[in-house]
């Protein structure tokens, strides 16, 4: 433990109001949009900071629909590295649900959930296996819960893409109140949405492009393991088709998965 301090990797920060604000980039969610804007108004970017833990300060961060940023995760790992070319969706997808927790095959495969906890708790490992929210309290065994003694970062607010604009203006005024701070993030709203046309808060498979895609096992491969299964429910994203139809279906399925899942699809 850290004895009273918090420590937070790659983050901005914005020191010069009455409660020093903190943004948490989340890959393929407008993250580079917010970098851009935030460095012109003053933000910091920090490779790692301690926090002592009494401090206050207000921390936010956007999520998005888990499957659209899983595949749009790996069409941008197909595109920055030639090895993966070769590769389809549903390949990216196999090689990285056989590694551990904390080993990604390409960094923008990380699943909102991992980036907004497990990224920011050191570890002395190579990766961190404890750390990582994969169910709520009570689903055990069959989760994984975080244990390194170490609280993981609170956040102050989590936007979600698919409402940009309409979070975009409640987090302005919220930063206004509590720090005394006028960003007008609101002007990113139609840049972001002009610029991004595949954000869908059901990432409905029949509309999505072939490019990237996944296929609806893999789809209900992803929902079922333990690297991304946490974020529908944990995020408040429904469960995409395949994934409802397959547990519906009364197939075999993780325990802790039903159990959770099950009423919310509908069974």
């Amino acid at each position: 433990p850290y004895s009273g301090l918090l420590h937070v990797s790659d983050i901005y920060v914005y020191s010069s109001a009455r409660v020093p604000i903190v943004y948490v980039p989340n890959q393929k969610v407008a993250s580079t949009t917010f970098q851009q804007k935030l460095e012109g108004l003053g933000f910091r970017r920090m490779r790692s900071i301690t926090l002592p833990t009494t401090l206050r300060v207000f921390t936010w961060a956007f999520v998005r629909n888990p499957l659209s940023k899983l595949e749009a995760g790996i069409q941008q790992a197909q595109f920055l590295n030639r090895s993966f070319e070769n590769y389809s969706a549903d390949d990216m997808l196999s090689w990285q649900l056989q590694l551990p927790l904390g080993l990604w095959v390409d960094q923008h495969l990380r699943p909102n959930s991992w980036r907004l906890t497990a990224s920011h708790r050191p570890s002395n490992s190579a990766y961190s296996t404890g750390s990582f929210i994969t169910c709520t309290p009570g689903d055990a065994p069959d989760c994984i819960l975080a244990s390194r003694g170490q609280e993981p970062l609170q956040f102050n607010f989590i936007g979600k893409i698919e409402s940009f604009c309409e979070d975009l203006k409640a987090l302005d005024l919220i930063l206004n109140q509590t720090a005394g701070v006028n960003f007008d993030l609101q002007s990113l709203c139609h840049t972001v949405r002009n610029s991004r046309q595949s954000w869908s808060s059901q990432a409905d498979v029949s509309t999505r492009q072939n490019t990237g895609s996944l296929s609806n096992s893999s789809i209900i491969l992803a929902c079922a393991s333990v690297h991304y299964r946490a974020e529908w429910h944990v995020l408040n994203y429904t469960l995409p088709a395949p994934c409802i139809e397959y547990i519906c279906s009364g197939a075999t399925w993780p325990v802790a998965l039903s159990r959770t899942f099950a009423p919310a699809a509908g069974c």
